[in-house]
């Protein structure tokens, strides 16, 4: 693989598939215009203090969304969690052991075999196929090659696409393109994210369903 053709991000996995590239480029968008608002009304701050008062914007939407917006909605309750007051110093920012082996793993059963695209044509959003004429892009067949879809396709068609599709269900089964196509060609052996995230379990000793 070309490391010329990756993206340079926050997250090392950036360039994993088209979807995670395209929300990473969001906040990255997202970050530099925070930046540029900070220049105007902190005009003494320091190239390294605008970076920093930025991404501590992007951290604080982000959590926003998920503990505000997808948490309420996955858990089918309006207000699940209590208002936000201060920040608290006394209080780890870390997560537990047990959510980092079983409870944030849940989503792998979420995740859908392929991405819609959908593209803006004077004012209506329609879908549209990949350059193959197939309706979606199927995921074990772009496992890092997220950049040549972005610019093939555009961030935007990419996210008005995964906005208007609907997740997997929440359960035990995970689709082949994790189970049997992960990573693809790029990994001599493929892996199994189901069997991946069984043994992530024990080896931090998460106990069996059934116990």
């Amino acid at each position: 693989m070309d490391p010329e053709r990756l993206y340079l991000l926050g997250d090392p996995r950036i360039n994993e598939n088209p979807g995670l590239l395209s929300f990473g480029l969001i906040l990255f968008r997202w970050h530099n215009l925070q930046a540029k608002q900070m220049r105007v009304t902190h005009p003494t701050w320091t190239d390294e203090e605008l970076f920093q008062g930025a991404r501590r914007w992007v951290i604080a939407s982000l959590q926003k969304i998920i503990m505000y917006d997808f948490l309420p909605a996955m858990l089918n309750e309006h207000n699940p969690l209590p208002t936000y007051t201060r920040y608290k110093p006394d209080v780890p920012p870390g997560i537990s052991n047990v959510f980092a082996a079983a409870a944030f793993r849940f989503p792998h059963s979420m995740v859908p075999p392929g991405m819609l695209l959908r593209m803006r044509t004077k004012g209506k959003c329609t879908f549209r196929s990949e350059v193959g004429g197939y309706p979606a892009l199927r995921m074990c067949q772009n496992w890092w090659n997220a950049q040549d879809i972005v610019q093939e396709y555009s961030v935007d068609e990419i996210v008005l696409g995964m906005a208007s599709q609907i997740a997997e269900t929440e359960d035990s089964i995970i689709i082949d393109d994790l189970r049997d196509f992960l990573f693809g060609p790029m990994w001599f052996t493929r892996l199994d994210l189901a069997a991946i995230g069984i043994m992530r379990g024990r080896d931090n000793g998460v106990p069996r369903y059934n116990d």
